[in-house]
């Protein structure tokens, strides 16, 4: 049924109890709002709701992707420019490529099949994992380098997803003009997102009232996204762009209560559409329809793991030896962060109802999604401790050493009075 008003207050209301219990219980919010969806799901407690490409990826995407950009310190993006763009870029092609042989030799899928599936599987999706951050305190360029990667390799994944479907579709694939329409696609995207964020943040910053600077940010998203769809150009890059330019050109110039407030109404508003998008997920991936598919899910996810496992350590082996400033922890929290969550479940709803094994192919991509949601989503906190890279893991480190210490010197002899 489509999203009206009564079952979006339904929904709020699931979010906002699961809000409450997720406080005491301490667990990631939205991964929490999956599993009610997948439980409210089961049980029909709530009418059927289906997401849909279009509900996820014009209305529900843009403004998750400007709210994640607001909060990126260009300053930061840049000293981390070589590993973000290394995940995004040479990751997603590789992992387009990778999922794509073994679809093909493992699954049976034809190789343009196999292909299309890696790209809808790539891009990742790091909502859950930055909530756990902010609450854990992670340092800001690890956060960074796992939010820009999504930011960047969400428009390049749905890029290579439109060149194969049109292959797919009879269309003919030439490799050369592919790479020169994907430069065209996602280099006029980058353009057209700067231009637009630039002309947004002179505004902003010769701006004083609040609700207009707010208007304001709002056109920019939804317009921003709809003149690059129109103009055959990625949406998802020039939104994410666009709201790089915003946030840090217009809104540091801005005076610190229009920041505020601006951050304000978008924090709100990613916090409703988080809600909402998790909860439809989670009414998505029903476990008793993906049991047929899911040892095929399992095995995809398996080498979709060991693939990025060979791309994070790869590059971040590279960006170490060339900087210094990449530890192993933060290799392993890269590695594992990279979840997958709305934008593959968009992508796979948005396959033609013609197309040749699509039902297979989208019951592996619910499955996958919910492998990452879950078996990700819930150990990363554990991570972060362990690793010492969380306010708890570091008070825990702190305790051990200063425990390590007074049991060293209460080793010592009592006199210690040398002469000299």
């Amino acid at each position: 049924m489509p999203l009206d008003i009564e079952l979006a207050i339904q929904l709020l209301l699931v979010a906002l109890g699961v809000a409450l219990v997720t406080k005491f219980t301490k667990r990631p919010y939205t991964i929490a709002l999956v599993i009610w969806g997948l439980i409210l799901g089961l049980l029909h407690l709530i009418e059927p709701v289906h997401l849909s490409k279009d509900l996820v990826l014009t209305l529900f995407l843009p403004p998750l992707l400007f709210e994640g950009a607001l909060h990126i310190r260009s300053s930061v993006l840049r000293r981390r420019a070589g590993p973000v763009l290394g995940l995004a870029l040479l990751g997603t092609l590789l992992t387009v490529f990778v999922i794509g042989a073994a679809a093909h030799w493992l699954l049976g899928f034809d190789w343009l099949t196999g292909l299309l599936l890696g790209a809808i599987i790539a891009p990742t999706d790091p909502v859950s994992v930055l909530a756990t951050f902010r609450a854990a305190a992670v340092n800001r360029d690890l956060a960074t380098i796992v939010e820009s990667e999504s930011l960047f390799n969400d428009g390049i994944a749905v890029v290579l997803y439109v060149v194969l479907l049109g292959a797919l579709g009879g269309e003919p694939l030439d490799p050369v003009q592919g790479l020169g329409n994907f430069a065209l696609v996602v280099g006029g995207g980058l353009v057209l997102g700067v231009g637009l964020g630039m002309l947004a943040a002179r505004l902003l910053e010769r701006m004083e009232d609040h609700l207009v600077q707010v208007m304001l940010t709002l056109v920019l998203v939804y317009g921003t996204f709809l003149l690059a769809e129109h103009l055959h150009l990625s949406g998802v890059i020039a939104v994410g762009v666009a709201g790089l330019a915003a946030g840090n050109q217009g809104l540091r110039s801005a005076p610190a209560s229009s920041r505020e407030r601006v951050g304000l109404f978008w924090e709100i508003v990613a916090f409703l559409v988080n809600s909402v998008v998790f909860l439809l997920i989670g009414f998505e991936l029903r476990p008793d329809q993906l049991l047929g598919d899911l040892a095929s899910a399992a095995l995809v996810f398996g080498v979709l793991m060991l693939t990025r496992a060979a791309i994070v350590y790869g590059l971040g082996a590279l960006a170490h030896w060339r900087q210094g400033n990449l530890p192993w922890r933060w290799r392993h929290v890269i590695l594992w962060g990279g979840l997958r969550g709305a934008v593959p479940v968009a992508l796979a709803l948005g396959l033609p109802p013609g197309l040749t094994g699509r039902d297979t192919l989208v019951q592996v991509i619910f499955g996958v999604v919910l492998i990452s949601l879950l078996g990700q989503g819930l150990t990363m906190p554990l991570l972060l401790r362990k690793l010492g890279l969380s306010r708890a893991g570091r008070a825990e480190n702190r305790q051990k050493s200063e425990t390590g210490t007074q049991q060293g010197d209460s080793m010592q002899p009592e006199n210690t009075n040398v002469s000299v």
